[in-house]
């Protein structure tokens, strides 16, 4: 959700992103709700909840200018500073577990339906430390997207090819810097690991079974076991609770203020005492003690009409 933020606060809805261009002073920009390109993040941050995890629909680039962040993506955490870029795919569940008071980034948030299937986008995030010469090619293509957002004549595709162009550069990169090979010619364990996580990430419920994972993966249930415990210091069923309690948390932030005896029902635990557990395991807190708390944070920093 983004919100305008002059004399009254304006949600910029699907039906507002039709527009060719809608743009608000948290410095947002949008393109026929495709595209989103905000140059500098400081505004919008200022409202941002710490521990409280969403579900992205959008792939999206970040390029820190100043400071950091400490993100949680998919479970998996990342800090990224100035002078890194992050890329992740749309999907990801991402949480911020805080920030440096000056931190500062352009965000680009775009969607294409065969970014993944075109080999563009992969499943994992990506980080990429810049040196000075990368970061002012990056730099310069946020400036260039800007630009052509001001442009009264330039339209979508333009816009789409710069893109495409940025997505080619941080594949490039990412080979260079992190050795990236597709998991069929790179290394078995850890594409297994990969894939796993691809699993553990879908839609739904995720499934507390290691056999489920291992018969999905044509592996043996022992196997998987060592293979996740040594390539991400998890084992199989610690990666599925950290799934499941996040899952509770956007759950318990769901429009339809679903009970936690509803949310246990979804999520397929046998009784909400068991869910209860789980999540109180991993957080030191209750469900309705973590929503009481987020709800509070989210009502104190939420802007005033």
């Amino acid at each position: 959700m983004i919100k305008n933020m002059s004399q009254k606060i304006k949600v910029i809805d699907d039906s507002t992103k039709a527009e060719l261009r809608a743009i608000d002073n948290t410095g947002a920009n949008i393109i026929e709700k495709d595209f989103c390109l905000v140059m500098d993040n400081s505004a919008i941050m200022k409202y941002a909840v710490i521990d409280a995890p969403l579900r992205t629909p959008e792939h999206r680039i970040m390029l820190v200018k100043k400071g950091s962040v400490d993100h949680t993506l998919n479970y998996v955490d990342f800090h990224t500073s100035e002078g890194e870029l992050l890329m992740t795919p749309a999907n990801y569940i991402i949480n911020i577990n805080g920030h440096s008071r000056d931190f500062n980034a352009r965000v680009l948030s775009f969607r294409f339906a065969n970014m993944v299937d075109a080999g563009l986008v992969g499943y994992d995030a990506v980080m990429l430390r810049l040196g000075y010469n990368e970061e002012q090619v990056f730099e310069n293509f946020f400036q260039m997207m800007n630009q052509v957002l001001k442009s009264p004549t330039a339209g979508k595709r333009d816009f789409e090819h710069l893109v495409i162009s940025m997505l080619y550069r941080i594949q490039g990169l990412n080979s260079a810097q992190n050795g990236f090979q597709a998991p069929a010619m790179g290394d078995r364990k850890q594409a297994i690991v990969s894939k796993f996580m691809q699993l553990l990430n879908a839609n739904g419920p995720a499934p507390r079974s290691i056999a489920y994972y291992a018969d999905k993966l044509g592996v043996s249930a022992n196997y998987l076991s060592v293979v996740v415990k040594e390539r991400s210091d998890h084992t199989v069923m610690e990666w599925v609770d950290i799934r499941t309690v996040t899952q509770i948390k956007l759950l318990l932030f769901d429009p339809d203020n679903l009970t936690v005896d509803q949310i246990a029902e979804r999520l397929n635990f046998s009784s909400s005492s068991q869910m209860i557990r789980v999540f109180k395991k991993l957080t030191g807190a209750t469900p309705i003690e973590y929503r009481k708390t987020k709800s509070e944070e989210i009502r104190k920093k939420k802007p005033s009409n």
